[in-house]
């Protein structure tokens, strides 16, 4: 039944989110490039991000392009290593699909997803009246950085988040209505489906931190908005507790 897909997308807040500080490239384009190249091949890899468009000053579109090149004309046309420098909901200049499992009728199932907002609305349209607000438009996995300046001298952060609860063994439950005998909304097991997905985007994770310790930089669990409190012991700097 669909209502056992519990998950929901967060509307404006900060849940789950990993920083990946990289040292300035101070004028030398190539470990940055190597890396973003690495993180994109681990992405597709692990079937947790697989960027068929970016947005950027110059968009990045995977069927015209590889990301490598990309990445070096970028450096020498505009001298900027573009490294996932444009935040957008997914659509007509983002797409980065993940392999996700999620409930169809009875059944388990594993499809690409670039959208884990617009799946939602079709698998719970019963909410879309009072619950818009966390079926939101969302991908899988953002990555967010910048544009760096091949001559900068400040130190380069990616951020590694997570926009939906799909990920996590237990969710807050908000498409669920609070049952008259309980002050206040249970949480629901999700594990289940994180089971399925989850694993590979902890190997990612694993990845991109050891990549990211390898080029001398360093790997932090970043901040999170109050409302993540009941999910705080769901996750660390090393990825999701399952």
């Amino acid at each position: 039944m669909s209502e056992r897909n519990h998950w929901i997308t967060f509307a404006n807040d900060f849940m789950v989110r990993w920083g990946a500080w990289l040292r300035a490239p101070r004028g030398d384009a190539t470990p940055l490039i190597d890396f973003g190249t690495a993180v994109v091949e681990l992405g597709r890899r692990h079937g947790v991000y697989d960027p068929v468009r970016l947005p950027g000053t110059v968009p990045f579109v995977a069927s015209r392009q590889g990301f490598a090149d990309y990445l070096r004309d970028q450096v020498r046309q505009h001298g900027r290593i573009p490294l996932f420098p444009i935040e957008a909901r997914p659509g007509e200049d983002l797409w980065t699909p993940a392999r996700l499992a999620f409930y169809r009728g009875d059944s388990i199932v594993e499809e690409d997803i670039g959208d884990l907002g617009g799946l939602l609305r079709t698998l719970r349209p019963e909410c879309l009246e009072t619950c818009l607000m966390f079926m939101r438009a969302a991908s899988p996995l953002v990555l967010s950085g910048a544009a760096v300046a091949v001559g900068s001298e400040q130190e380069v952060r990616i951020q590694v988040r997570l926009d939906s609860d799909i990920w996590l063994p237990r969710v807050m439950g908000m498409l669920e209505e609070i049952p008259d005998d309980l002050d206040d909304r249970p949480m629901c097991d999700n594990r289940a489906l994180a089971e399925h997905h989850t694993p590979r985007l902890n190997a990612f994770l694993a990845d991109v931190r050891r990549l990211t310790l390898d080029l001398g930089g360093r790997w932090e669990r970043l901040e999170t908005d109050p409302v993540a409190a009941d999910y705080a012991d769901l996750w660390d700097e090393t990825g999701i507790r399952l």
